[in-house]
């Protein structure tokens, strides 16, 4: 029988290291094209999250291809931080 409150086989997590910007770890996700394109003519969403402080950006693109330099642009503003 499993005791819930028996937590000792979990570690214990004192010191959760801080992340250099060199080390900046985020996740992308790009949605589209989109049925209906935006007033703007964009029909991509491009969703980028920074997993230590959880900072979002989201830029609408009116072609896939400016995935890349949206990439550079949110990488040199950590790296600047």
């Amino acid at each position: 029988m499993l005791n819930w409150e028996d937590t000792s086989d979990i570690p214990k997590q004192d010191y959760i290291p801080q992340q250099s910007a060199r080390e900046v770890a985020i996740t992308t996700y790009v949605m589209g094209p989109m049925r209906t394109v935006s007033k703007g003519g964009t029909r991509y969403v491009l969703t980028l999250v920074q997993y230590h402080s959880r900072y979002v950006v989201v830029h609408f693109l009116k072609k896939n291809s400016d995935v890349i330099t949206i990439l550079i642009k949110f990488k040199t503003l950590f790296e600047n931080r």
